[in-house]
C-alpha cells in the first residue's frame, strides 16, 4: 500500500515525496485527505509508488541491515 507520512524527523530519509510515498506536514489533516484522494483517484501514480516502494524495501530488509550493522561494529573495534 502507498505510504502517507509526516515530513518530520528521519522519515524523509526513507519516504521520498511522490516517489515511494507522500509526505505531509505535521498535523495537516487536510493534506492527509488530499493525499488519500490522490492515491485513490490516480491509479498510475498509485502503481508507480507501490513499485518504487517495493524496490526501496530491499534496502531496509532486516537481515541486510543486521549484516551491515555487524560489519560496522567490527570495523569500529579495529
Amino acid at each position: 500500500l502507498p505510504i502517507i507520512a509526516t515530513n518530520v524527523d528521519a522519515i524523509p530519509n526513507i519516504i521520498k515525496n511522490d516517489v515511494n510515498g507522500i509526505l505531509v506536514k505535521k498535523d495537516a489533516y487536510y493534506e492527509v485527505c488530499n493525499a488519500c484522494l490522490k492515491i485513490r483517484e490516480n491509479h498510475i501514480f498509485n502503481k508507480k509508488m507501490i513499485s518504487n516502494a517495493k524496490l526501496d524495501a530491499v534496502a531496509y530488509d532486516s537481515k541486510r541491515v543486521v549484516k551491515q550493522s555487524v560489519v560496522l561494529y567490527r570495523d569500529m573495534e579495529k
